[in-house]
């Protein structure tokens, strides 16, 4: 990529490209019959594990590569988590024989790259346990069938809010609602008021005049303002996220308009030009990509990569001169910490949306 051509994809992860409103593009996504949308994943995670059936007591199979915030969504209903690790593909290393009382499986597209369900689904045919498949990085990533992430499981799990600036913005996913036990009712939208999303919304609006020289400076600005409001200057883990749902469960009022406001193209073809121009970038520094190739119909949440060393301040630095940023993930249950393999807590990630 020229670096013409990467100033301009840059750009976009501050203000996504946007088109004239389609009132019928959120549908195309979503079938509405389907779909009920939520604040976060974990009001969408719990609501989809009351959908099926599951009841305090039930045992659910979740990978221990794992952001603790979705526990909270286990410990409200009661159900158990059991862990199942996973490689440096992030593929699962899942024996299934080895686990009885199964009521149903969690699998994570990580990064908005595919998950193989071939041997779970077959699994979960011979066995009656259910499907739950967490695509909260994979908004808008297919797999080689051409199949949306999300849609593959007996449940889908959706985070739009990781993909567009939405302020809250999450989806469940019914694939076949003539099984569900429950079918959730949708919740009303709000009109939420946050100071520090609007201060960012202003400079969207903005940022064609300060360009991203003038837009770190802000944002560094905001950032100082919220450490003095909330003691950090980004959000911050804590142990009770993983024992409590956030209050937040209503979708916010400008969801629809901005999915249907999305230039699906352009954002999918922005993020895939921005992920192989890092390829590139990231080519000389002593790091490992988590994936090797990009495959044609996968949408990039970020740019994942491990780096074992203090290089990663190096490299920071490096791409903060193009207004990048890193961050490190994930924040993994507090149970996990000191048992999980040492590759979990090196994975970094180049922001690709802000």
């Amino acid at each position: 990529m020229d670096s013409i051509n990467y100033k301009y994809r840059v750009r976009q992860i501050y203000c996504p490209p946007t088109t004239e409103e389609n009132i019928n593009q959120i549908n195309e996504l979503f079938d509405p019959d389907k779909t009920r949308f939520y604040a976060y994943g974990r009001s969408a995670l719990y609501n989809g594990l009351l959908s099926i059936g599951l009841k305090e007591g039930d045992r659910l199979l979740i990978p221990s590569l794992i952001c603790r915030d979705i526990l909270s969504s286990l410990n409200k209903s009661g159900i158990s988590p059991i862990y199942y690790d996973v490689d440096k593909d992030l593929k699962p290393i899942l024996n299934l024989q080895n686990f009885e009382k199964i009521q149903a499986i969690l699998v994570i597209n990580y990064f908005g790259f595919s998950q193989d369900l071939k041997l779970i689904k077959q699994y979960c045919k011979t066995t009656g346990c259910l499907l739950i498949e967490d695509n909260a990085h994979g908004f808008l990533s297919c797999d080689s069938q051409g199949k949306y992430l999300g849609t593959r499981g007996d449940i889908g799990i959706f985070s739009m809010r990781k993909t567009i600036p939405l302020l809250h913005g999450a989806a469940l996913y019914m694939n076949d609602t003539n099984k569900l036990v429950i079918i959730p009712e949708q919740l009303e939208y709000y009109d939420y008021n946050s100071l520090y999303f609007n201060c960012k919304e202003i400079l969207r609006k903005i940022f064609p005049l300060i360009g991203i020289s003038g837009f770190k400076i802000f944002s560094n600005f905001i950032r100082m303002l919220r450490k003095i409001r909330i003691g950090n200057s980004i959000a911050m883990f804590d142990v009770k996220d993983e024992m409590e749902l956030p209050l937040e469960s209503n979708p916010v009022k400008n969801l629809i308009y901005k999915i249907n406001t999305l230039d699906l193209k352009e954002e999918k073809n922005r993020r895939r030009e921005i992920y192989q121009w890092l390829e590139h970038i990231l080519a000389g520094f002593d790091i490992k990509p988590v994936f090797m190739d990009l495959p044609d119909n996968c949408v990039p949440y970020t740019f994942p990569f491990y780096c074992f060393n203090e290089n990663i301040n190096i490299i920071e630095k490096e791409l903060y001169k193009f207004g990048l940023e890193i961050f490190n993930w994930p924040a993994l249950p507090e149970k996990l910490k000191n048992s999980t393999p040492q590759f979990y807590t090196n994975i970094w990630c180049v922001r690709l949306v802000w």
